[in-house]
């Protein structure tokens, strides 16, 4: 029976959003377990609209004295000696800056200090240097830089360490003076910390960490703003900048539509629950400005308006690893990260990630799943695609646009993984559900196509009411023959496979020709005349005509011309008796000869009007009589190990008494 298209629609239907639940699912697991595949995919795209957004503005209120390539083959290597850092914020000094970051730790004591040498011979050699002609503070550099920094508007560096725990005692701490839900963050927590020696340190009037945290691909996209050391919480070196820019004495901790924030006066600032801001770069390295340490050293800045800037001093220059990769530089200055952070706040270009995306994944996710399983079941294959990629293209376009204008960043990638995999998905299940009824199909025309010539065969034999069986039977025989045959070795090639089942197929149309035989003929009791028996010969010409009469009509007519060369030479005989054309030894065509001996048995164990049924054995002795006159030896060979299946065939099919 065939199922109703509709039943099989609506069976369709539920398997597709079965499959689209299951896929979105899986896509939302992936998100929030942040697997490497699924994260890589997210930063691509997310990449690819903060290159396409548009570059963020840069502040004019920072600059940043670069320790660069220049500044190194001018002055010397690195590390320089403390009285020269000293000097360079000196220089610094001279255009009145609001402020001075330093992204630069100093945790030893200066080894070029002359106090250091002094002591260092006299430990090792029992010397005691003599230094004359030089004022006493220029014998201790890290005491001439503290000197300076104790004078200076100078926030400071420290870094957190997270693989092993550390001694903080000459440290002077920092922590940020907090407000507000402090529940609302979880920063990470540091066993660490590296700090300047205690002589600078206790110098600075605040400071700041100076980590960064890269992504998966190694690429620098958030900045930590906040860690937590023991029990308290230390801002970011580019917070305490910005805190100390402002005069915020206190950050508040709130949230937002989209997540929490730290409010800084008439500032606020987006972080997800670690305390992580997202960096909105306006470009390659040194988009900010920058200015070269030897410049400043050699007082070489002339007409520069600097006064009241934010004046940041680190080390872009090559072997000193400050360089990061980020989306728009592989080698971006690690010091002009501050910078990024004080351009997003100063001119509020935020880019923000709702902490309740996850929610949102997993909604557009279904509904990217249900949507795309809905076209594949509604439309046709190529149109769904369609539909599916022009929905696709307006969701991410969206979201880009929100992007760009907003700063909001909606993530497409969970709907366009899940109607990326529909497509591939329900185009696989829709061509193996079409296939399938389509093999249905042509299996049920093929089954109609053997019951037609099974119809037209027993057309020919039902007019003989004692050859009922015999169709059944013949084309069983020929079948088993044939395999043995191929099986054996003993043809040319011809057995295969497709032409035993088209053999088995077309046998029983062999008397087809028989229904342009007269009744008189066809039925009579008694033996046939020569006049009879010559238009009984006739059978074989009226069968291949009806047989090419239908094979006419269509386009695969391999069974049907296998069928007219069997209706045609069955009747022929090895030494070239037979009829009707006399054909001899392998002129006749395989298929012939096989059914030759075919029908012979089957006529001699059949009851006749004519004859009583014979015995097989004596069937068999009639044959083997006819070996190499009218039948083929070979052939006879192969019935003669193949008899016992000969006689099954006959048991199983036996005609109705």
């Amino acid at each position: 029976m065939i199922i109703p298209q509709k039943n099989t629609e609506y069976k369709d239907l539920r398997n597709i959003l079965i499959v689209a639940l299951l896929v979105a699912g899986l896509v939302s697991v992936l998100f929030n377990s942040q697997t490497t595949l699924y994260t890589l995919i997210d930063n691509s795209i997310y990449d690819s609209f903060l290159k396409s957004a548009g570059r963020a503005r840069t502040t004019d209120q920072v600059v940043v004295a670069d320790i660069d390539d220049i500044s190194l083959a001018a002055v010397g290597q690195w590390p320089w000696p403390r009285y020269r850092i000293a000097n360079l914020l000196q220089s610094v000094l001279q255009h009145s800056p609001a402020l001075i970051g330093v992204d630069i730790i100093f945790p030893e004591p200066d080894r070029t200090s002359l106090d250091t040498i002094r002591k260092a011979f006299s430990q090792e050699f029992g010397l005691d240097l003599g230094f004359t002609g030089l004022p006493s503070g220029l014998t201790d550099n890290d005491g001439f830089l503290g000197q300076v920094l104790s004078q200076s508007p100078v926030v400071g560096a420290k870094y957190f360490y997270f693989d092993h725990s550390s001694d903080d005692r000459q440290c002077t701490m920092h922590p940020l003076k907090l407000t507000g839900d402090i529940n609302l963050i979880s920063p990470l927590d540091a066993p660490g910390i590296l700090c300047n020696i205690e002589q600078l340190d206790s110098q600075l009037q605040s400071s700041g960490f100076i980590n960064n945290q890269f992504d998966r691909d190694g690429v620098l996209r958030k900045l930590p703003l906040l860690m937590k050391y023991r029990d308290r919480i230390y801002p970011n070196l580019s917070l305490e900048i910005l805190a100390q820019y402002i005069g915020a004495e206190t950050v508040e901790i709130s949230r937002d539509l989209f997540g929490t924030v730290l409010r800084l006066k008439e500032f606020t600032i987006p972080v997800d629950r670690q305390g992580y801001f997202q960096l909105r770069f306006g470009g390659p390295g040194k988009s900010h400005h920058f200015i070269s340490a030897v410049d400043l050293l050699n007082d070489a800045i002339v007409s520069e308006q600097l006064n009241g800037k934010i004046f940041l001093i680190g080390a872009s220059a090559t072997g000193l690893n400050d360089l990061h990769h980020t989306v728009f530089d592989p080698s971006f200055p690690g010091i002009e990260t501050h910078a990024v952070f004080l351009s997003n706040v100063l001119n509020s270009q935020f880019i923000r990630i709702p902490d309740w995306q996850p929610v949102y994944i997993v909604i557009t996710c279904l509904l990217a799943g249900v949507l795309s399983g809905a076209m594949f079941c509604f439309f046709l294959p190529i149109r769904a695609v369609l539909l599916t990629c022009g929905w696709l293209a307006l969701f991410t376009g969206g979201s880009f646009f929100i992007f760009a204008g907003r700063g909001i960043y909606f993530s497409p990638t969970g709907p366009v993984l899940v109607s990326t995999t529909m497509v591939l998905l329900c185009s696989f299940i829709r061509y193996f559900t079409e296939n399938k009824r389509a093999v249905n199909w042509i299996r049920q025309l093929a089954r109609v196509q053997q019951v037609t010539l099974e119809a037209m065969a027993t057309v020919a034999e039902t007019r003989d009411p004692e050859t009922g069986g015999h169709i059944q039977r013949t084309k069983r025989y020929v079948k088993v023959l044939a395999e043995y045959l191929r099986d054996k070795g003993k043809d040319d090639g011809t057995l295969t496979d497709d032409y035993i089942e088209a053999l088995f197929h077309s046998a029983p149309l062999h008397d087809v020709g028989k229904v342009g035989i007269p009744d008189h003929i066809l039925l009579k009791p008694g033996p046939l005349d020569k006049e009879e028996f010559s238009i009984m010969k006739r059978h074989s010409e009226y069968g291949v005509k009806i047989i090419n009469s239908a094979s006419d009509k269509l386009e695969d007519h391999k069974f049907l011309d296998i069928a007219a060369e069997i209706a045609a030479t069955h009747h022929e005989k090895w030494d070239g008796s037979g009829y009707p054309n006399g054909m001899k030894g392998k002129a006749i065509p395989i298929s012939g000869r096989l059914m030759a001996v075919a029908d012979v048995y089957d006529a001699l164990i059949s009851k006749r009007q004519y004859k009583e049924p014979f015995t097989h054995e004596k069937s068999k002795t009639i044959i083997l009589e006819g070996q190499g006159t009218h039948f083929d030896p070979v052939i006879i060979e192969a019935f003669l190990a193949v008899e016992q299946a000969f006689i099954n065939i006959a048991q199983e099919f036996e005609d109705d008494v």
